[in-house]
């Protein structure tokens, strides 16, 4: 099994491997104010076009594992989230990101998301699922130790935002036998 196969669902949301189908729906005011400002700076270009574009190479290539998430009873958008830094001689994957559109997110969603995130890591036989999460981000801090992360490290100034600012990251993981 391959970690972007279809068929991943949980009792609230459906999730489709990212395709160019998706374009559009990612393509909004919102999103691109709530997301791509956020991602490290491309060479080509700071813009959702060529981070779309990007992702849908390294999804072709295997470098990622990425999905847009749909309500399973009213086919509602209700994000985006995947897998990069995929190893599979040593079986490591990074849940690498995951955004709900503040309108209609709940902490259960989060949860939901997560928790799938990391079934599909485990049916995969990963003995290693890590999550790099920006400092600021105490939600998502609080909500991955909640279903069991363990933080490992800060990696102080580690990346280099869109918008030229340095973030540091915490370093979580889960870690099977």
């Amino acid at each position: 099994m391959t970690l972007n196969a279809p068929g991943l669902e949980n009792r609230r949301l459906r999730f489709e491997p990212l395709c160019e189908a998706h374009r559009d729906v990612l393509n909004t005011p919102e999103t691109i104010a709530a997301i791509w400002k956020w991602m490290p700076p491309l060479t080509d270009g700071t813009n959702f076009d060529n981070y779309f574009d990007f992702m849908l190479a390294a999804q072709a290539h295997g470098a990622v594992a990425a999905f847009v998430l749909f309500d399973r009873e009213t086919g509602t958008w209700e994000g985006i989230t995947g897998f990069d830094t995929i190893s599979r001689q040593h079986r490591r994957v990074r849940i690498a990101f995951a955004w709900h559109p503040p309108a209609t997110f709940e902490p259960e969603i989060f949860q939901l998301t997560q928790l799938s995130m990391i079934k599909r890591a485990m049916d995969w036989r990963a003995k290693r699922i890590e999550w790099q999460v920006y400092s600021k981000n105490t939600f998502f801090l609080e909500h991955l130790e909640a279903v069991g992360a363990t933080r490992e490290a800060v990696l102080r100034h580690e990346i280099r935002m869109a918008d030229g600012s340095w973030a540091d990251k915490i370093v979580i993981s889960m870690v099977y036998q």
